[in-house]
């Protein structure tokens, strides 16, 4: 454990630090990019969406968006 403690100190932290702490992350499944799209399209004719983002949107400092694939193991709900 002492290394671990070490190890972090001296690296995590730093790095941790100097990233994206306080961070809202969604994440978001479609069948397909026709579904996505479709999905976002739908939202931003949605007034109560918009009025939402309106309000939110001035908050958000940066933001990222990246595209997923789901790995080949493991449970696919």
């Amino acid at each position: 454990m002492g290394e671990v403690v070490k190890i972090y100190g001296e690296f995590g932290w730093p790095a941790l630090k100097n990233g994206g702490l306080n961070q809202l992350v969604h994440l978001w499944k479609f069948d397909d990019d026709a579904d996505r799209r479709n999905h976002w399209a739908t939202l931003f004719k949605d007034a109560d969406f918009m009025a939402f983002g309106g309000k939110i949107r001035p908050l958000i400092m940066t933001q990222t968006v990246q595209l997923l694939n789901e790995a080949p193991w493991g449970p696919h709900p």
